[in-house]
């Protein structure tokens, strides 16, 4: 099934790659700050929040923790997603200085993942080690409390899906991400169990 409703990794979906499109992806969900942000939403309520691309819509995980929400799509459009991703960052990393650096913390941090797992319909899609994406270095801006908006350059690595425009009707997209909390963990000495992030969405689509 997956070939069939995703985008090849390889492709380049309406003239970018996956990892510029990762980039963009970054650069939408960074513009708001957390009460506003698609990613803190529960319910689907601010599902179209700028939404601006003609071709693609994008879906948000949470900033750990479940969420179901309920979504209406504009027809023709691909929908496109993270399972579960990191963003490092000069701002939010100030010990890293490089591209480099930037781009060998990213692995790391999702080198500890353990569960990758999507399903549309209900049908699990397949294989989806193949569809790791490490961005390009991107710029975004994170707005903040009574101050300027901080900008900053960054990478981000995850599983992402690309899917390709659904038909018109009702659909669900599921998915679940966890890995180890690598920030967490490289500057804490844990004795005990390591912390972890878990990340749980269902979506209810109406494509119209």
């Amino acid at each position: 099934m997956t070939a069939n409703v995703m985008y090849a990794r390889e492709s380049k979906p309406f003239g970018r790659s996956w990892e510029q499109w990762v980039a963009i992806w970054w650069q939408w969900c960074s513009a708001e700050p957390d009460d506003t942000n698609p990613v803190a939403d529960m319910t689907g309520e601010i599902c179209d929040k700028n939404q601006t691309d003609s071709d693609v819509w994008f879906l948000a995980g949470t900033f750990g923790g479940e969420a179901e929400r309920t979504c209406i799509i504009p027809a023709g459009k691909a929908i496109f997603f993270p399972i579960l991703n990191d963003r490092i960052s000069f701002a939010e990393h100030n010990f890293l200085t490089t591209e480099t650096e930037l781009r060998a913390y990213a692995k790391s941090d999702l080198d500890q993942a353990t569960i990758y797992t999507s399903w549309l319909d209900g049908v699990e899609l397949q294989n989806l080690d193949k569809y790791r994406v490490q961005s390009q270095l991107f710029d975004f801006s994170m707005p903040q409390d009574d101050k300027a908006p901080c900008s900053s350059q960054g990478i981000s690595e995850g599983y992402w899906i690309f899917l390709r425009p659904l038909p018109v009707g009702r659909h669900t997209i599921h998915f679940v991400g966890e890995k180890l909390k690598f920030d967490e963990i490289q500057h804490s000495d844990f004795k005990g169990a390591k912390p972890k992030f878990r990340v749980e969405v269902l979506y209810h689509l109406t494509i119209k």
